[in-house]
C-alpha cells in the first residue's frame, strides 16, 4: 500500500506541531515587529506628505496657467478691440467717401441734365425760329 501524506490528500489531518521561544527570543521578534510598523508608518508619512506637495504643485500650475491665460484673453480682448475701432474709422471714412462721391455724381448728373436739357430747349427755340423763317420764305410745303 502506497504511504499517504497530509500535504497529498486533504483527507489526512495536520500533525500537531509545537513551537517554544525564548523570552529573549520573543522581545526580539517584540522589537523587529516595532521596528517595522515605525518604518511603515513613516513611509506611509512619507508618501502621503509627498502626494501633498504633488497636489499643490498641480494646483500652482493650474493657477499659473489660469492666471497667464486670464492675462492673454485680456491681451487678445485688447487687440480686438483697437483692431475694431481702426475698422469702425475705416469704414466710416469709407462711407463718408462714398457719400461725397454719389453726391458730386449726383449733383455733376443733375448740372449736366439742366444744361443738356437747357441745350435742348435752346435748339428746340432755334429749330422753331429756323421753320418759322423757312415757312415765310416758303421754301416748305405743308400739308
Amino acid at each position: 500500500m502506497f504511504s499517504q501524506h497530509y500535504l497529498c490528500d486533504p483527507g489526512i489531518p495536520l500533525p500537531r506541531m509545537e513551537v517554544t521561544f525564548s523570552m529573549r527570543r520573543l522581545s526580539k521578534i517584540e522589537e523587529e515587529c516595532k521596528h517595522y510598523m515605525s518604518e511603515i508608518q513613516r513611509m506611509h508619512h512619507q508618501l502621503q506628505e509627498q502626494r501633498e506637495h504633488e497636489v499643490q504643485r498641480v494646483i500652482y500650475q493650474v493657477f499659473h496657467s489660469f492666471f497667464a491665460t486670464v492675462g492673454a484673453l485680456q491681451r487678445i480682448t485688447s487687440e480686438l478691440c483697437m483692431f475694431s475701432q481702426r475698422i469702425y474709422l475705416k469704414l466710416n471714412n469709407f462711407v463718408v467717401f462714398i457719400q461725397r462721391a454719389f453726391f458730386s455724381c449726383y449733383v455733376e448728373n443733375k448740372v449736366t441734365a439742366f444744361y443738356s436739357h437747357r441745350a435742348k430747349l435752346s435748339r428746340t427755340k432755334s429749330n422753331e425760329k429756323f421753320l418759322k423763317n423757312v415757312k415765310e420764305q416758303g421754301k416748305l410745303c405743308w400739308k
